[in-house]
């Protein structure tokens, strides 16, 4: 074949113009080509060159230690952090260590053992660890959380609400604070809705009631402390009130169509019944589709008055 044949056929880069081009369009971090020889009716040979993509996998870590829950620990210690990455095709460049996505410090070798002395007061510090590859790829632990408290022999939790809960303007919404590691002799606990205080008790269960609240988003949070020791502050919980219509029902035979609006699209919601306005029974439940929705009325024949009402339910 005459060079100027060949160059008709190859590009710059000694690869089919058809090939460049390709490979012009194709996204990668590494190239593995193959090549395949195929000769045409002519008799001129060429070579068609292929791209494959070939992706880097991210390494792995996890915290060994403290692990699965760090536990409580006294202001003022010391937390060993352990933690184990590898990569399944490259190496470990480094490994980074975490207290509430603040960085603490960052290691280059194995093994990866990180003593953190500058400790703050928070009840639920979440620890985690980040690990590169020669690559760049980069993957995050899952978290362990641990306390650090004055009196690391009690801590609280705010167990309701959860966060990003959906409450309907028509109910209350319940709060719920436990402490633990105390026989409750001399504590105390607190909620906050943002920075107000909203109930208080010195005497468990600490289980509040609050509102109706207006249609809105809130804030709750708890602290709790024994003997006047520093206040331990729980994790916030977000709440949205919304405010759900229920319409006039349409009768029809022993059914009832109701109209439900203010609905999220997927929010769980249900609609319950009353014959005294202080007993309420739930006679449907469902998830949010459209806002019309038709029930069976289980107290047709033995209640002469009934009321209804339309709550969203907790996930």
């Amino acid at each position: 074949m005459s060079p100027s044949r060949r160059r008709s056929l190859r590009g710059a880069h000694g690869l089919p113009k058809f090939a460049q081009s390709n490979l012009r369009n194709i996204s990668f971090m590494k190239l593995q080509f193959l090549k395949f020889l195929a000769t045409a009716a002519s008799g001129i040979t060429f070579c068609a060159c292929h791209a494959a993509e070939i992706t880097n996998a991210p390494p792995q870590a996890r915290i060994t230690y403290p692990y699965p829950e760090g536990g409580v620990y006294q202001f003022g210690a010391t937390v060993k952090m352990v933690a184990e990455a590898s990569d399944p095709d490259g190496r470990v460049t480094g490994v980074e260590f975490f207290a509430n996505d603040e960085l603490l410090a960052t290691l280059t070798n194995s093994p990866y053992v990180f003593q953190w002395s500058s400790l703050i007061l928070d009840f639920n510090v979440r620890l985690s660890v980040r690990a590169y590859d020669d690559q760049g790829a980069s993957a995050t632990s899952a978290p362990v959380h641990i306390a650090i408290t004055q009196d690391p022999s009690s801590w609280v939790v705010l167990s309701e609400p959860k966060d990003m809960e959906l409450h309907s303007a028509q109910a209350k919404v319940p709060v719920v604070v436990k402490m633990y590691g105390t026989d409750d002799a001399g504590a105390e606990v607190q909620v906050l809705c943002g920075t107000n205080i909203v109930a208080r008790s010195s005497d468990p269960p600490y289980e509040f009631a609050l509102g109706p609240l207006p249609r809105g988003d809130y804030t709750f949070q708890a602290r709790g402390r024994v003997h006047g020791n520093p206040w331990v502050f729980t994790d916030t919980a977000r709440v949205r009130v919304i405010d759900l219509m229920l319409r006039q029902p349409l009768i029809t035979n022993a059914a009832l169509q109701f109209q439900i609006d203010g609905l999220p699209t997927n929010q769980l919601y249900g609609i319950q019944l009353s014959s005294n306005m202080l007993d309420w029974i739930l006679i449907n439940s469902n998830r949010a589709s459209g806002q019309t929705e038709r029930v069976n009325e289980p107290l047709r024949n033995s209640a002469p008055t009934r009321f209804y009402r339309a709550v969203a339910l907790p996930e």
